[in-house]
């Protein structure tokens, strides 16, 4: 912390606590909190480094370079638009295909499986009631 401290006395120079603090726009108690100790928020960290182009690591005592990691100005890549259909995109298509197909077949199987057991369960139970020898008789 008293790197912080002595380092933050460094940014402020000469100017006094009040004229510092109006000038990267934080009250000017907030400033007298952390120069007596108090740990420093990490917005007001990222604050003073963008406002004064020095770089947290060097803020915080972790770094002797007060530009050491300072991240320069990037921009930002060119859009870089995908191929209207890439070779692996058709073989997803085909693959989808293949496996609607088979759920489609699967779906019909279902369908077929369960008129035929409603088809069974109808001739059962009409079985029952016309009279048959097993009708009334009771199991076990």
């Amino acid at each position: 912390m008293d790197a912080f401290i002595s380092r933050l006395k460094s940014l402020i120079g000469d100017n006094s606590v009040t004229s510092f603090a109006r000038s990267i726009g934080v009250a000017q108690q907030t400033l007298d909190n952390y120069l007596r100790g108090r740990d420093p928020k990490a917005s007001f960290v990222y604050r003073l480094c963008l406002e004064l182009g020095v770089s947290a690591d060097w803020l915080l005592g972790l770094s002797d370079d007060p530009r050491g990691h300072v991240p320069a100005v990037v921009e930002p890549p060119a859009v870089v638009e995908p191929p209207a259909v890439s070779p692996d995109a058709a073989v997803l298509r085909a693959e989808v295909d293949r496996l609607w197909s088979l759920v489609e077949s699967q779906q019909r199987t279902i369908e077929a499986l369960s008129k035929g057991a409603g088809a069974a369960s109808a001739r059962s139970s009409s079985a029952q009631g016309s009279g048959s020898p097993d009708a009334g008789r009771k199991v076990g």
